[in-house]
């Protein structure tokens, strides 16, 4: 009878616990982003607009724009040749990021974002493609939740 106790009692601690994790809002996710990617990267949603700024030694080269609706979150993936985290857009979107070089002072379109992770941990890039697919589900569908760390 004992051992009946413990696992209800361990039962019942489980689901209390579960039932008051908090879900990962946009501002929490973003912000895990910005301190992940450091110097490289800044991450902003603006009108569901995510803005992308890319940074080399201090100053901004570029920045992507992309409505969020138009991203693909199950085609996010750790491409090992380039040592990046590709971020895509859905196939029927094209060539949906917009790009803009300051530099070159260019603009142009593209189909995907590479996140360059080269020296990264498995855990921490698996921590960056978690949390964009949660940036871009809780935009595109208002009933998504998650509560679960982006690195396990």
């Amino acid at each position: 009878m004992p051992k009946i106790k413990q696992i209800i009692l361990l039962l019942s601690f489980l689901f209390i616990k579960s039932s008051f994790a908090q879900n990962i809002n946009l501002t929490e996710t973003l912000k895990y982003l910005n301190t992940k990617f450091n110097d490289k990267y800044t991450f902003d949603i603006k009108n569901g607009q995510l803005f992308l700024n890319c940074f080399t030694d201090g100053k901004k080269v570029r920045e992507d724009r992309v409505y969020v609706i138009e991203l693909d979150p199950f085609s996010i993936a750790y491409n090992e040749e380039e040592k990046a985290v590709i971020l895509k857009c859905l196939s029927d979107k094209g060539d949906c990021i917009d790009r803009r070089l300051f530099i070159r002072k260019e603009k142009n379109y593209y189909k995907r974002i590479a996140f360059l992770m080269e020296g990264e941990s498995e855990k921490s890039i698996q921590g960056v493609q978690n949390a964009l697919i949660h940036m871009i589900r809780l935009i595109q569908d208002v009933k998504y939740q998650n509560s679960e760390p982006f690195e396990k």
